[in-house]
């Protein structure tokens, strides 16, 4: 099995405001049966196997997010998603990093 690496950053929205400058900490990020959690720069790195995947990222604060992901083995090993912003629940922000 062909496993890419899946790379991105998880930022706070709220409402249409997304700030690329407040970085989630401690979020859940899961493709498959493939986890792991979001440092304290909100980056995120994670394997998966090549086709159509679900990619779920949650956090307690934040509304959940997914997302399909097609990974094709013909392209690089690592693939960057970018920026992906979680819209804030309303809870306090102590787990956020400016």
């Amino acid at each position: 099995m062909s496993l890419k690496k899946v790379v991105g950053t998880v930022v706070v929205q709220v409402g249409q405001y997304i700030n690329h400058k407040m970085k989630i900490i401690g979020a859940n990020v899961r493709m498959m049966n493939f986890t792991t959690r979001t440092d304290s720069q909100g980056q995120f790195e994670v394997s998966s196997p090549c086709g159509v995947i679900e990619l779920e990222i949650t956090h307690p604060d934040f509304h959940p997010y997914k997302e399909l992901v097609a990974l094709d083995p013909r392209t690089n090993r690592r693939i960057d998603l970018g920026v992906i912003p979680l819209r804030y629940r309303g809870k306090p922000i102590s787990r956020w990093r400016k």
